[in-house]
C-alpha cells in the first residue's frame, strides 16, 4: 500500500452554537474533498463528538487534542477566512517545519510534488 499524503485540514470553527455547526459542516466537505482526491484528510471537527459525549471541553482541551495531528501531518491546508485558532496552528506549524498551503489548487500542486519527490 502507498502511505497517502497527511493533510491537517485547518479553518475556522469557533463561534455561536449556528455558526460552529455551519463550520464543522464546511470543514466535513474541504476533509471530504482532500479524501477523493486520494489524500489522508486530519478533520479536527470531529473533536465535537468528544465533546458531547464527554461533556464540555475546555477552548485549550481541544487545541490539546488536535496538535499531535498536525505535529504529524505532511502539510497543513487553510481554506477560508483565518480565525485566530486558524493563526496559532499556522505558527505551530511553521515551528516545526511543516508545510502551510492557503488554497485547494495549491494543495493540489503540493500533492503533485510529494507524489514525484525523490525518497533516498
Amino acid at each position: 500500500m502507498i502511505r497517502k499524503l497527511r493533510v491537517y485540514v485547518a479553518g475556522p470553527l469557533s463561534g455561536s452554537i449556528p455558526c460552529y455547526l455551519g463550520n464543522v459542516y464546511t470543514m466535513l466537505h474541504e476533509c471530504h474533498k482532500v479524501e477523493q482526491a486520494g489524500m489522508a484528510p486530519y478533520c479536527p471537527a470531529h473533536d465535537i463528538l468528544y465533546g458531547l459525549t464527554g461533556g464540555f471541553w475546555s477552548y485549550q482541551r481541544y487545541i490539546d487534542f488536535n496538535i499531535p495531528w498536525l505535529l504529524v501531518s505532511d502539510v497543513m491546508y487553510c481554506y477560508g477566512d483565518h480565525s485566530p485558532g486558524v493563526n496559532q496552528e499556522i505558527r505551530i506549524a511553521a515551528e516545526h517545519n511543516i508545510p502551510v498551503v492557503k488554497d485547494w489548487g495549491a494543495l493540489c500542486e503540493f500533492k503533485r510534488a510529494w507524489e514525484n519527490r525523490d525518497d533516498e
